[in-house]
């Protein structure tokens, strides 16, 4: 039979038979096609994996990113300030070492320079009196040419002076036979020194070999003595008496360097 004299209700059925979809479509013209986008459903379910992680357990990164920096700044920063403290105290421990050492250095230096390298004060009168005279006794006195003497003959052992502070006058022949010893006898006229001025002498008497005393024949304020030397001070003068001390205190005058200024007569203050 041909198409034409085909039935109607027959064609019916064929337009209806090839027009119903198919059940399942063929995937490659849904899904593979080139050109077409990615289908919604996907999207939609890879945007709801992403949103089922709550945002305050874990925060977008470029949340985040901010505060790390500023913490990492932070940390550097104090990292940087505790090595600023650590080496400002490394610096000023090693300021105070060295100025202590160099200090010490400067001290003995001029300690050396005082005891070793002293120069003869200016105005020291000289003489040449012969040591290793003495009288018969203690009670033997002798009529010396200066006051207070300077040498000569002088009382026998063992009655030299003890070296010290007196305020009150000693046996002149006594006081030389500590001069010979190399003591420096330092006299003041009583009434003519301020208490600091008298202080300032005790304190010397107190540096061994050295005899302080008043001396009421005097007329300067201080005489300072050694054996063989002298100076007389009108005035008041401590670096002088100082310079003195130091150069003739068992210096090289000295008859008898290294005789004990201890174990005599007196008793020092």
């Amino acid at each position: 039979m041909s198409e034409k004299n085909q039935d109607p209700l027959d064609v019916t059925a064929a337009t209806t038979t090839t027009t119903d979809p198919p059940t399942s479509p063929p995937r490659s013209k849904t899904t593979r096609s080139k050109g077409t986008s990615r289908p919604t459903a996907k999207r939609t379910t890879s945007s709801s994996q992403q949103s089922t992680v709550p945002s305050h357990v874990q925060p977008r990164r470029a949340e985040r990113r901010p505060e790390m920096v500023r913490q990492r700044r932070d940390e550097r920063r104090k990292a940087y300030e505790r090595r600023q403290r650590q080496w400002l105290i490394t610096r000023i421990g090693l300021g105070v070492v060295a100025v202590v050492i160099v200090g010490g250095l400067v001290w003995s230096i001029f300690r050396f320079a005082s005891d070793d390298e002293a120069t003869r004060p200016d105005g020291v009168q000289e003489f040449s009196y012969t040591a290793l005279e003495h009288t018969a006794s203690l009670e033997e006195t002798v009529d010396y040419t200066e006051r207070p003497p300077v040498a000569g003959p002088h009382a026998p052992a063992p009655y030299w002076q003890n070296c010290g502070f007196y305020d009150a006058p000693v046996q002149n022949e006594s006081a030389v036979h500590s001069l010979e010893h190399g003591a420096v006898w330092i006299t003041y006229k009583p009434g003519t020194l301020f208490e600091d001025q008298l202080q300032d002498l005790r304190d010397d008497a107190g540096q061994g070999y050295v005899l302080v005393t008043p001396y009421t024949e005097q007329t300067e304020p201080v005489v300072v003595t050694a054996w063989n030397n002298q100076l007389r001070l009108t005035e008041w003068d401590k670096d002088t008496i100082d310079q003195f001390v130091r150069y003739f205190r068992q210096g090289p005058q000295t008859p008898e360097r290294g005789a004990t200024c201890t174990g005599g007569v007196g008793t020092p203050l």
